[in-house]
């Protein structure tokens, strides 16, 4: 192999192949806890809505998106919300 940036000496590459799995592992494990809360989020705003809904008050919801930062961030994935008067 090369010398140059991003090369890896053949002496090595046992390691780096552990090293980037390692990484990705703990990306991807990080990535399906960030998923979990997203889903607690958009489920309390649906109960939280349909209550305000149902019982006429005057509250307005205003539903902001909150872009997520998961591997890429160009997803948006989320909707986070709070009460207005």
């Amino acid at each position: 192999m090369g010398t140059g940036y991003g090369a890896v000496s053949v002496k090595n590459k046992i390691f780096h192949t552990q090293d980037l799995c390692l990484r990705t592992n703990l990306r991807c494990a990080k990535n399906s806890a960030g998923i979990e809360i997203i889903k607690e989020v958009v489920t309390a705003f649906l109960v939280e809505n349909s209550m305000y809904k149902s019982h006429n008050t005057s509250h307005i919801l205003q539903i902001r998106e909150k872009q997520t930062v998961q591997g890429r961030c160009d997803r948006k994935i989320a909707f986070i919300y709070e009460r207005g008067s």
